[in-house]
């Protein structure tokens, strides 16, 4: 079972561009008192039952938050004749998603499930991209376009092949 999810927001307990017009694309909002502790206690229970009922889990890390509509926030740019960089930084993207993956893979390894990171698709050292070639990868702030799922698949794939490679009863199918 795949479970994906706007993970550093359960973790924060904060949005990533929810300030509206003070949304500073370089700061990272402080977590909300309590809710990493909520959130770990949440996917170790999660994964628990999962387990406990015979699924094998494979929890998605998520793809880097943009802050913006990335679409309307380019189209916006490019009507007024103006270079915009909505890609965030990947030490931006660490400081928001880390805390989020340091739970999900602490758990994960606890309760034997799979993890599946997208980030090698759309960072490299300096920023994680949201658009390439002018092209948005995303259809709002946080969800990919059909063409990015598409090529997002072989992390999946590999997922079910080992599962299925193995033997795993509880393995995923297709």
């Amino acid at each position: 079972m795949f479970m994906v999810a706007r993970w550093p927001r359960a973790a924060l307990g904060n949005g990533f561009g929810d300030e509206g017009m003070f949304f500073d694309p370089k700061k990272v909002a402080p977590p909300v008192p309590g809710e990493a502790a909520k959130f770990a206690a949440a996917m170790d229970e999660t994964l628990a039952k999962l387990r406990s009922v015979g699924v094998r889990p494979v929890v998605v890390l998520g793809v880097p938050e943009a802050g913006y509509i990335v679409p309307y926030a380019l189209a916006k740019a490019m009507m007024a004749g103006r270079k915009v960089e909505l890609s965030p930084s990947a030490e931006v993207v660490e400081r928001r998603d880390g805390l989020a993956s340091k739970i999900i893979r602490e758990a994960a390894a606890r309760r034997g499930a799979d993890v599946i990171e997208p980030d090698s698709y759309f960072c490299d050292a300096k920023k994680c991209d949201v658009v390439r070639d002018g092209v948005p990868l995303y259809r709002d702030a946080d969800h990919v376009t059909p063409a990015v799922s598409l090529a997002l698949a072989p992390l999946y794939s590999a997922v079910m092949e080992s599962e299925v490679a193995q033997g795993r009863p509880d393995a995923p199918t297709r």
